[in-house]
């Protein structure tokens, strides 16, 4: 990520998401996996090496079946088509799906898996008055709700 600078504003849950009626809707372990298509964050992602990590310190070093992609749209068609993909994803991008009750979060233990969330930009890039004016109230919004 040369080049880059990123201002952290949260972290968040990364979690195994699938279709509700994914034939491994109520599993738990990771080993139920092997043999299913997965979503995988790629190289580049800001989630990558928590996955990375979370699945080497379980003894998952890859999986046959990946898929690297950072597409919303591409991860909900794949997880909720006849693909029936699992998808490793930040809980933010899919929270309204599981409300709705259209995606589901597997019963995986992620609680090692929490990733940044934040502000990326160009580390030399002079950003414009409209720019500066958002991110200073994202860090307001973040410092408001921490203070609640």
């Amino acid at each position: 990520m040369a080049g880059l600078s990123f201002t952290q504003l949260y972290s968040e849950q990364v979690i195994f998401a699938a279709a509700p009626d994914h034939p491994l809707a109520h599993e738990s372990t990771l080993d139920a996996l092997r043999g299913f298509r997965i979503l995988y964050p790629p190289k580049g992602a800001a989630i990558r090496p928590l996955v990375d990590r979370f699945l080497i310190s379980h003894g998952i070093g890859d999986w046959a079946n990946r898929i690297e992609t950072v597409s919303g749209a591409f991860g909900r068609a794949m997880t909720l088509g006849p693909a029936q993909a699992i998808w490793i994803i930040s809980h933010g991008v899919v929270a309204r799906d599981i409300d709705a009750g259209s995606i589901i979060r597997l019963p995986i233990d992620t609680s090692t898996m929490a990733g940044p969330v934040g502000i990326m930009a160009r580390s030399e890039e002079d950003p414009t008055p409209t720019i500066r004016l958002f991110r200073q109230a994202l860090l307001e919004a973040k410092r408001s709700i921490a203070d609640s």
